[in-house]
């Protein structure tokens, strides 16, 4: 609704009701940014497990990394919010996956980014073991969690991944933001 004021000799519309100003603000408060993931695995159908079950998910934006040195170069680049990191991974193309998650880890934790290392193993032991996998959050091998799902194919080991870090860093999302807003001004991470 618009009210014609008129004073001599001045004449101005008001809209009157909602100042638009605060809509204004008030929108930008409650649209959320994407939430951008690393995911560093070397084999294809773990890929598209992993593809399979976050397409689901609303405000995720997943860049997936096959080799040590891709990784890192984009660690460089980008602001992630979360990383899963497979254990076995090669360290260029071509060559034979080692254990690098770990390494790999290390330079997450530099760009404050929580991670987890997500890998195959056994659960249980002589003969009760039965294929599984396992998630190490941060990378502390004390803190071993494991997942009852046969193998990382399955969309539903990604989502108990996925689980476990959200668990873990219950503030993501107020954390991305701010890294967000520090990049702004040129820094890629914060020295601590």
């Amino acid at each position: 609704m618009y009210v014609k004021y008129i004073f001599f000799p001045f004449h101005f519309t008001i809209m009157k009701g909602e100042n638009t100003n605060k809509t204004k603000r008030r929108h930008k408060l409650n649209t959320k940014t994407p939430l951008e993931l690393l995911i560093v695995e070397d084999d294809l159908m773990n890929r598209v497990g992993a593809k399979l079950f976050f397409d689901k998910i609303n405000n995720i934006n997943v860049d997936f990394a096959q080799t040590y040195q891709e990784a890192q170069t984009k660690l460089e680049e980008k602001v992630y919010a979360l990383a899963i990191i497979d254990l076995n991974i090669p360290e260029k193309e071509g060559a034979k996956p080692e254990k690098l998650g770990f390494k790999l880890g290390k330079q997450a934790g530099k760009y404050i980014i929580p991670y987890c290392i997500f890998t195959g193993g056994t659960i249980g032991h002589g003969d009760h073991a039965q294929p599984g996998i396992l998630c190490y959050p941060l990378g502390d091998q004390s803190q071993k969690i494991e997942i009852g799902v046969s193998g990382k194919a399955e969309p539903e080991a990604w989502e108990k991944a996925y689980k476990i870090l959200r668990k873990t860093f219950p503030l993501v999302e107020e954390v991305f933001a701010a890294k967000l807003r520090y990049k702004k001004f040129g820094k890629n991470y914060i020295k601590r």
